[in-house]
């Protein structure tokens, strides 16, 4: 979705990692929710599911030009020279577009910024800046199968909880396969890490498994309708956030006017977790605004609402974020 895009999930494993300072409940930890509206999916990022370019063919079209003159933009004869004969056009061959690059630059407010449940531990918000630098590589290697290298290290900052900033660093691979014109299947397999600014101390790992399945439909003209469904197994240090992920999603995608894209999105996650007594279901919404000025530079802005429901009620939240962001994607 641009839930492939979105990317848009609450990667609340991060802020359980954490210790809260001594104010609040130890155990706590922050929050930060990332939507990459055109990079990452529900971290199933777009250039995923990309296959290379094919050479450019133009369709001849009806034309007032003199009989023998060549239409313009297709293959074929230039108009007859007495003196040279027939000259053919040649067309600049189409190759494929491997790398891409990007920056992505969010500024969000987050209203519970430890995903606190409100009466065992108080809920605070706060002001987040995250910052990711990523790139990845297309490895055409048996078609129609898609493979995709990727790496991205991610700079997170907060203001009033300062003293929980940090920077991850995430690689791995993602691979593609459509199943005729019915859905597209999909997995990967990512590794990543996170520490604390200050001192480099690594409080939280993961690797990550990932398999999943969605089908696009266009509605009318300019509306689309993504739906699928996605299996993570995340064993992860501290042991105690290992865990298995369901979740079923959908998304509604409309071109508003020219440049300006809406996105209305809805996740459902069945969450249990391997080394402890612990299941969550979590709920996510979102509305995203994207207005791109070309196929390199995006703007947006983007609110969600999450609840989480847990079999241990210190561990249930609710939190709302909202902000803007600006992405960078140059490809070659």
């Amino acid at each position: 979705m641009s839930l492939r895009s979105a990317a848009s999930d609450l990667i609340s494993w991060r802020v359980e990692a954490r210790v809260a300072p001594p104010r609040w409940t130890p155990g706590v930890g922050s929050l930060f929710v990332t939507l990459l509206l055109s990079g990452l999916l529900l971290q199933l990022d777009s250039s995923a599911q990309e296959s290379t370019a094919a050479a450019t063919q133009n369709t001849p079209a009806t034309t007032n030009e003199p009989k023998g003159a060549a239409l313009p933009g297709t293959p074929g004869l230039a108009p007859v020279s007495s003196d040279l004969g027939p000259q053919p056009v040649l067309q600049r061959q189409s190759f494929p577009r491997l790398f891409r690059f990007y920056s992505d630059t969010q500024v969000m407010h987050v209203s519970n910024v430890l995903l606190a449940d409100g009466e065992l531990v108080q809920e605070g918000p706060d002001a987040l800046l995250f910052q990711s630098f990523g790139a990845s590589l297309n490895l055409p290697l048996i078609r129609p199968l898609t493979t995709t290298l990727f790496g991205m290290h991610d700079i997170v900052r907060y203001d009033e909880f300062s003293k929980f900033d940090f920077d991850a660093d995430t690689g791995g691979v993602r691979l593609g396969l459509p199943v005729a014109e019915l859905f597209q299947l999909y997995g990967a397999w990512f590794a990543g890490r996170d520490y604390y600014r200050e001192g480099g101390k690594e409080f939280f790992k993961f690797y990550d498994t990932r398999a999943g399945l969605y089908r696009q439909d266009s509605l009318y003209r300019r509306t689309r309708l993504t739906y699928g469904y996605q299996f993570d197994w995340r064993p992860s240090s501290p042991s105690v956030l290992t865990r298995m992920d369901n979740a079923l999603y959908t998304e509604l995608d409309a071109t508003l006017i020219d440049k300006l894209t809406g996105q209305l999105f809805y996740r459902a996650r069945f969450r249990s977790y391997l080394e402890t007594d612990r299941a969550d279901v979590d709920q996510l919404i979102g509305f995203n605004l994207i207005y791109a000025f070309n196929e390199m530079v995006n703007l947006r802005g983007f609110v969600t609402y999450a609840v989480n429901r847990s079999s241990q009620s210190d561990k249930e939240y609710d939190v709302f974020n909202g902000g803007g962001g600006l992405n960078v994607s140059i490809r070659f």
